[in-house]
Formats: C-alpha cells, sequence, structure tokens
C-alpha cells in the first residue's frame, strides 16, 4: 500500500491549484520485502488531468501511465469534452485493462483523479475517487467535493484534502496535529506527510515524497523536493549537476525553495514544525 493524498490551494479566496503527493515505497505482502522508488503520481501532459493511486502497482501503474499517452495524444477531442467525460473514459479503461487481473494476486485498486474545467480565474477544479476491493468484482466511483470557501471541517472530511492508501489514516493524525501549528494550509497537509514517511508508523510508506501540481492554466508538472540540500523528483534523488533547476522546488514543510541555491525564497515564510 501507500500514502497519497490530494489537495486545494488557495490564493486570495480562489482555487490556485490542485496537488497530489505521495510516498515511493512498494511493499511485497507475502515476503514483506519493500523497494522505495515506485512511481505513484501521474500527469497528462496535453490534458489538465493527474493521477495518484494506492493499491495494487503493477495493474495502476500500467494503466494509469498508458491512459496518460492516450490522453495527450487525443488531446485535440479531449479539449471539447466535459471533465466528467474524461473521467468516465478513464474509468473505462481501467476497468477493462483489470477485467483479466488475477484477483488473487491484486491488492484492490485505489485512484484519485483529478481535473481542471475551464482555465484561469474562473476555473474549476475536481476530483473523483474510484475502487476495486481486493478480491471482488465489485467497482466504486465518487466526486469528491472540495468546501467552497477553502476551510476544512475537523470533524468529518477535511474537505480540502483527500487521502489513499494504508498511510491515510496516520496522515490524518498528524494534520489534526499539524494544523494546530501552521493553520488550514498546504504546509499543514505536506508535512503530514512527511510525518508518515519519517516517523515509519505506517511500515508501507516510505522512500522520498513524489509532487505532482496543477495549476489554474496549463498542465500538471512535477515538483522537486529537498531535505538537507539532496534534491528529488517523482520519488528518485538527482546527481549534483543542475538537473531540475527549471522546476518548483520545496523542503519538508513546503516551503518555496530557489532552484539554484535551495535557500528558501524571499517570500516564503519562516516556519519550523516542532518534531
Amino acid at each position: 500500500m501507500t500514502t497519497t493524498i490530494a489537495w486545494l490551494s488557495y490564493q486570495n479566496g480562489a482555487p490556485s491549484a490542485l496537488t497530489f503527493a505521495s510516498d515511493s515505497r512498494l511493499t511485497w505482502k507475502v515476503s514483506g520485502q519493500t523497494w522505495d522508488y515506485g512511481r505513484k503520481i501521474y500527469w497528462c501532459k496535453s490534458s489538465p488531468d493527474i493521477f495518484g493511486f494506492a493499491g495494487d502497482v503493477v495493474s495502476q501503474s500500467t494503466v494509469v501511465s498508458q491512459v496518460c499517452e492516450i490522453f495527450d495524444y487525443s488531446a485535440s477531442r479531449l479539449a471539447h469534452s466535459t471533465p466528467k467525460d474524461r473521467h468516465l473514459a478513464f474509468v473505462a479503461y481501467l476497468q477493462s485493462a483489470t477485467a483479466e487481473f488475477p484477483n488473487s494476486k491484486s491488492n484492490g485498486l485505489h485512484v484519485l483523479h483529478g481535473l481542471r474545467d475551464g482555465e484561469g480565474e474562473s476555473c474549476d477544479f475536481r476530483l473523483w475517487r474510484t475502487v476495486k476491493e481486493a478480491g471482488t468484482h465489485s467497482w466504486s466511483d465518487k466526486e469528491l467535493e472540495f468546501r467552497a470557501d477553502g476551510k476544512k471541517n475537523l470533524v468529518d472530511d477535511p474537505g480540502q484534502f483527500f487521502g489513499a492508501g494504508s498511510g491515510a489514516s496516520k496522515h490524518r493524525a498528524f494534520w489534526e496535529r499539524r494544523i494546530r501549528e501552521a493553520g488550514n494550509t498546504s504546509r499543514s497537509v505536506f508535512r503530514a506527510l512527511w510525518d508518515v514517511i519519517e516517523t515509519a508508523e505506517d511500515p508501507m510508506t516510505g522512500g522520498l515524497p513524489q509532487i505532482a501540481s496543477l495549476g489554474t492554466t496549463g498542465f500538471a508538472k512535477p515538483v522537486g523536493f529537498c531535505k538537507d540540500h539532496r534534491r528529488s523528483v517523482c520519488g528518485l534523488p538527482l546527481a549534483s549537476d543542475g538537473t531540475g533547476e527549471d522546476l518548483e522546488w520545496r523542503d519538508e514543510n513546503f516551503r518555496f525553495l530557489k532552484p539554484s541555491s535551495l535557500k528558501l525564497k524571499s517570500n516564503a515564510p519562516e516556519h519550523y514544525f516542532r518534531r
């Protein structure tokens, strides 16, 4: 399993980005062995679609990457389709491709699919959750509702972020602690993910974080992660040769970093979480 989260950021009271993040650990359920370089976040380069998953790796990583290719080469047609039509097309591909996958070999499917409707200040972000429980042939598919005002409900569903995977409950517990330090911010949501990874409270969550963000224009892009001057993208450590200077960079507290120096940007908040 894993810990995968998706959240909506706000700027001046309006939605500004839909961001996905996860850990990078793959776990073999029989042997318990792990590998910390598994990709779990995908996005299209020609349509405003972004995906993250938990559960079975082989089927989901294969199908999601295939769908991204199909969507990219169908961009002109998809440009005239609604977000719901794009999502239903994805679900149809997912169900068709996994129909022959052996149930005994599957850990279940759990996909978050984010989309943007329109562009600019008037755009709207949408998010769906598609689930197939392990050992069954039954599917559930539901659109998740973000709160219009961007505020989270501390009692029921947060409303601004959603999670999946074995570490989702741990993430929420850490988030409930972090909001008391940084409020209802993206920093709280992401720092809680780093807490799950760093503390190893969920043994199936580990490795480096991988992040991608879909803004109000254009298409989703990867976001670099830096901790102790060590950089990574999509959960993969980078060499120190300047690779990634065109990317947005964040630290474990989700603060903006300068790509060239990895120092805090001048407008980045000087906020440090308690351990």
